[in-house]
Formats: structure tokens, C-alpha cells, sequence
């Protein structure tokens, strides 16, 4: 391929394989475990090891954080033409330009590098990967996000090797719920059309397995043994920007302040778009926009027929985490806890096992919602979803960042620190503290992957996690790439484009979020 040309990457499977494969059930005691393998599993380049504990996070003797270092040139590169410049070097983002760079594409990827959180009020922009702790599994109520995850999941080792970064932490993943609701029935049968390894445990299972966990009411657990756990979201995308840079992706860690679509002839080269920084202007062929929350709150995207901006009909949520430091003894008895989602009649929440932060400290991690209390209002009006207690909608770009700055509301915090005491017994937390972030969510609770309209043809937009993209980002980013780098904005893929087609509105706030969130 020429310098600012794209060959087309290709590793998708002939289809996707959500039918049943040939299964063998096995006992363990009175477990009943199942234990398939995905016809489209690719296989393991490295060794993966298991960890007993969560004390050695991020210092494997194999594997070392490096951190991306951005350009420093500030000049305007209007001889140097990319085939596709990626806005927004998030999980999303990041994946998208390694797989464009592995294609022999030249990439550039633009977005703001991570400050210290003693420097938020400088800024305005954020992002949802500041943080540690994720939680990555195969199994999922849904089969597209099933897929999603489970493509993603099973190049984790690669990129960890080709990047020397290590992110990921296999200690499994337990879900429990009622064992009757639709979500779990849901989580089974796609486990097992996608032939995942898990175990399906009763209530009197659940309490021999985990002594330390307990779950009010009645429940079942279904317990995913290997090819899940958890991921440090900071050191994802740090190994993603790695390797594409690697491949020959040049990484700009500036905010963008606009996309320009560049009239035929006038920029005395190939490029169909300018990107402009504060600093510097980059010409590209084709842009890929994958600035979550903040999509709509630049220039970024193309004006309607009326000359009003286009916006992506996206709602914004809060999420809201609590952290509780851990003395040594909660360390030595929670050092085998995988992560955990639990849907039960009052709450649901997510936890992640043990982690060890940047500041030293070992932390345990919180998130979800009471249904029984009230939701907070904002701005004089109450703004609780259905299915989604502990969420409120935000409709501005003022709120949003008033919301990351704030750490989260303090009665959410408390609510959390029930919930962690209930389900975690005896637990003696050294300290405590809240955190804020935000989750995108689209009317379809699909991702949204395509160009934006026929009006602006190699102008494509990647966005809309819906709270559930993390463990699904590579995958994810890996559609966005073979559909920017096709000739009719597809590919060959076998996921049907509707499921992710943008929508757009003159208007913003009118996106109604389906379905609940899964972490």
C-alpha cells in the first residue's frame, strides 16, 4: 500500500456462530459446569497466567506498563495526508487506530492525554477510561454484545504481547440474580450457543463457592471460569496506542477543536478533511469520530439541510463509583473474588475484586443504584430512568463536566457503601471516597459505527458504549475499522450495518436509553 492508502483488514469469522455448538456437560460435585469452545475463539499467543491475588497488579515479570508518548511538532502538515485521522484515543478510539495501522493504514490518532485530577477545573474534557478497574466477560444478555465481548476478549493476549503492556486479569466473573429473570436466562443460553466455560450455581452453591459474598434473596450465580475477570482501562488503551503506534500511527494528545470538510481542489493534495487542533492543523482522507460523551459538545460533526448542526441522538448518563481502601486482612480473604454483577429486588451494583491503584493503596470498587431511594434532582427536575436506579440523565455540556468534576452526588455515595457492607460482610474499610463518570447511551442500546450522512461521504463516527463497551472496545474498534476503510462503508462483516447505524438529530436531550446496564 502507498503511504496514505489503506489495504482492507480482514480476520472476521464467516459468520457469527450465536447457534449451538456440540457441548459437553461435566459435574463437578453437584455444579452443573459446561464447557464449550467458540468455533471463532482464536487462540492464546501467550501464556496467561491466573492470578491468586490482586497485590501484584501491573508488575508481571513479562509485562510493564509504557506509557504513549505524544508528537511535540506544532507546525501545519498540509504535505503530510493520513488515510484516516481517529478523534478520540479512548478504549474505542485507541482500538480503532491499531487495527487501521495493522491494515497499512496511515493513521493519526488525536485526543487529549489524562491530567491529574487536582487539574480538572482546567478542563472540560474527560474521558471514561480514567480509571483502573473494568469488568470483562463472555457472557452477556445480549448476543451482539456477547459477540462483541468475546472477540475482544480473546485478542487480549496479543495485544498485551506486541505491546510488552499488561492490562489484563483473568479471575473470572460471577453474575447473580434471580434465577427466573429474562437477563440470566438470557446470559445462559447465549454462554452456551457461544460455547463459553462457566459453572451454574444455586444459592447454597454460591454460598460454599464465595463465603465472603453474600446476595439477599433467593439466587443463581453463573460463574464464568476462565476468559474473563478484569482490565485496567488506563493501561488498555495505553497498550492499543502502543502497537498502532508501532505500525506507524502517529498519536496527537491535543483536544480537537474542529473537523472541516475541505471543498474539492483546495487543499493541493488528497485530503477530504482538516482536523484542527489548537496547535496544528492535520489533513485526512477519511475521519473517524470516536469522542464518546463529548461527540456533540465540538464542531465535529456536519451541519443538516437547514444549516443547524447534526447531532447523534445520544443520552447521557452519570455513573457513579465508591473505592474503599482495604486493610491487609480484607486483602488476604477477598484475594481470589472475581468480578461481580448482582441484579436483586432493591439494588443492583458491580464490583470489582481488589486492585492495586497508582497511589499505592488497594482498592475495592462499586458501582450501580438503589431502587428504594429516591433519585436526586437536577436542575429542579427529577431525571430517574426506568431499570436504571442510580442514573440520571445530562443535557448540557456544563453539566457534564460539573458532574466528573464533582465526584458524584454524596447520598449515591452512601448508598453505595450500604451495598458494599451487605454483600461483603465484616468488611473494615480504611477509608472510602466517591467518583463520577459518564455513560453514553443510544435509543438502539447498540454502539453506533458508520458515516455520518451521504452529504459528507469518509466522515464515519464510533461512539455510544451504552455502559457496556469496555470489555468490547477492540472488537468494536475493529468494525469501525473495516467499515472506514471500505468502499461502501461496510465491508464484509458479518454483523448487519443496521444494527449500528447513527442516528442523527437537529436537536439535543431526545434520546430515550432501552434495556439496562450491564458492566
Amino acid at each position: 500500500a502507498q503511504p496514505n492508502q489503506c489495504r482492507r483488514c480482514c480476520d472476521f469469522p464467516s459468520s457469527v456462530m450465536l447457534l449451538p455448538n456440540p457441548r459437553v456437560s461435566r459435574t463437578s460435585g453437584d455444579i452443573r459446569r459446561h464447557s464449550n469452545v467458540s468455533s471463532f475463539r482464536a487462540p492464546l499467543t501467550h501464556s496467561q497466567t491466573k492470578l491468586s491475588g490482586r497485590l501484584d497488579i501491573g508488575t508481571g515479570p513479562a509485562l510493564q506498563t509504557r506509557h504513549v508518548q505524544p508528537i511535540t511538532s506544532s507546525s501545519d502538515e498540509r504535505t503530510d495526508v493520513y488515510g484516516v485521522c481517529v478523534i478520540g484515543n479512548g478504549m474505542m478510539g485507541s482500538a480503532a487506530a491499531r487495527h487501521l495501522s495493522l491494515a497499512g493504514c496511515k493513521v493519526a490518532s488525536v485526543g487529549p492525554a489524562e491530567i491529574p485530577r487536582t487539574s480538572w477545573d482546567r478542563t472540560d474534557i474527560f474521558a471514561a477510561h480514567y480509571d483502573e478497574g473494568r469488568i470483562t466477560r463472555k457472557t452477556d444478555p445480549n448476543p451482539v454484545w456477547a459477540y462483541l465481548s468475546q472477540r475482544s476478549i480473546d485478542r487480549y493476549p496479543s495485544i498485551e504481547e506486541d505491546s510488552g503492556i499488561r492490562f489484563y486479569y483473568e479471575t473470572g466473573h460471577l453474575a447473580v440474580g434471580d434465577f427466573t429473570s429474562p437477563t440470566v436466562q438470557s446470559r445462559i443460553s447465549n454462554a452456551e450457543a457461544s460455547g463459553i466455560d462457566y459453572d451454574s450455581l444455586n444459592q447454597e452453591q454460591l454460598e460454599q463457592r464465595f463465603p465472603y459474598l453474600n446476595f439477599p434473596g433467593e439466587n443463581a450465580g453463573i460463574h464464568e471460569l476462565s476468559g474473563a475477570g478484569w482490565v485496567s482501562a488506563r493501561r488498555q488503551v495505553d497498550a492499543q496506542l502502543a502497537v498502532a503506534r508501532k505500525h506507524g500511527c502517529t498519536v496527537v494528545h491535543e483536544e480537537v477543536v474542529s473537523v472541516e470538510k475541505l471543498p474539492n481542489g483546495t487543499s493541493g493534495n488528497d485530503a477530504a478533511f482538516a482536523v484542527h487542533t489548537a496547535s496544528r492543523s492535520l489533513f485526512a482522507q477519511k475521519v473517524l469520530v470516536a469522542s464518546g460523551a463529548f461527540t456533540n459538545f465540538r464542531s465535529l460533526l456536519p451541519r443538516g439541510e437547514s444549516g443547524t448542526p447534526l447531532q447523534l441522538d445520544l443520552q447521557l448518563l452519570t455513573a457513579q463509583t465508591v473505592k474503599v481502601e482495604l486493610n491487609d486482612q480484607d486483602k488476604s480473604r477477598l484475594a481470589n473474588m472475581p468480578s461481580v454483577i448482582f441484579k436483586g429486588p432493591e439494588y443492583w451494583c458491580y464490583i470489582l475484586p481488589p486492585i492495586k491503584y497508582p497511589d499505592g493503596n488497594v482498592y475495592l470498587k462499586l458501582g450501580g443504584g438503589c431502587t428504594k431511594t429516591p433519585p436526586m434532582e437536577r436542575n429542579g427536575k427529577t431525571a430517574a430512568l426506568p431499570g436504571l436506579p442510580g442514573k440520571q440523565i445530562l443535557l448540557s455540556h456544563d453539566e457534564v463536566t460539573e458532574w466528573y468534576r464533582s465526584g458524584g452526588d454524596p447520598q449515591a455515595g452512601n448508598d453505595l457503601m450500604e451495598i458494599v457492607h451487605e454483600i461483603i460482610p465484616g468488611l473494615n474499610p480504611i477509608s472510602w471516597h466517591s467518583d463520577s463518570c459518564v455513560t453514553c447511551h443510544t435509543p438502539t442500546a447498540q454502539a453506533y459505527i458508520g458515516e455520518m450522512t451521504p452529504s459528507t461521504p469518509g466522515l464515519f463516527v464510533l461512539t455510544g458504549g451504552n455502559g457496556l463497551a469496555a470489555k468490547s472496545a477492540d472488537e468494536l474498534g475493529h468494525i469501525a475499522a473495516m467499515c472506514t476503510l471500505s468502499e461502501d462503508g461496510w465491508g464484509e462483516q458479518p454483523l448487519d450495518r443496521q444494527i449500528f447505524s447513527p442516528r442523527l438529530v437537529e436537536a439535543p436531550g431526545k434520546c430515550s436509553s432501552t434495556g439496562d446496564q450491564e458492566v
